[in-house]
């Protein structure tokens, strides 16, 4: 059985395309209401998936792509990030890049449901970084989770292409 991100009938990817496609307060409530919401498929709370799993998840071109453009947005700007904070316009573009790529995640990947609730973890803090950027480029809760799932996508997905984060 695949997974769309939907639940209800395909209102929950409405939902989050409408959430992304905005900033602030709206995409972290979405995103948070999306993790506890009965559409999770293992009951994980919040936060990033556990990652001591034995097998890692196969991966769809689309995942695959996704997070390659999420991956490359942020490796561009590290460098400032870790020598001098990132400036407005930086953390606008990639909060930006990170909801363009969830948003096309949502419309095009397909995973098995342990795989699909797994990305939801991942997708989540994506998210939630986003809009604190849109907020505050030097905010605690914005570069930080954003790493760390790009930090835990390789220990939970099979990509054979993944570079981790300089």
């Amino acid at each position: 059985m695949t997974s769309r991100y939907r639940s209800g009938g395909g209102l929950m990817a409405a939902g989050w395309l409408f959430a992304i496609a905005g900033a602030g307060s709206a995409t972290i409530t979405m995103a948070q209401e999306h993790v506890e919401s009965p559409h999770r498929h293992d009951g994980q709370g919040r936060g990033l998936p556990d990652t001591a799993q034995s097998a890692l998840f196969t991966t769809d071109a689309p995942l695959r792509a996704g997070m390659a453009r999420v991956r490359t947005a942020v490796a561009a700007i590290v460098p400032d990030y870790r020598q001098r904070g990132l400036s407005r316009e930086q953390a606008t573009a990639l909060a930006s890049e990170i909801e363009q790529s969830v948003n096309y995640l949502f419309a095009n990947c397909r995973l098995e449901p342990a795989a699909d609730a797994s990305l939801h973890g991942l997708l989540a803090p994506l998210l939630q970084g986003a809009a604190a950027l849109r907020r505050d480029p030097a905010a605690d809760d914005g570069m930080p989770p954003v790493l760390a799932a790009l930090e835990s996508y390789p220990r939970l997905f099979l990509d054979t292409q993944w570079q981790v984060v300089p």
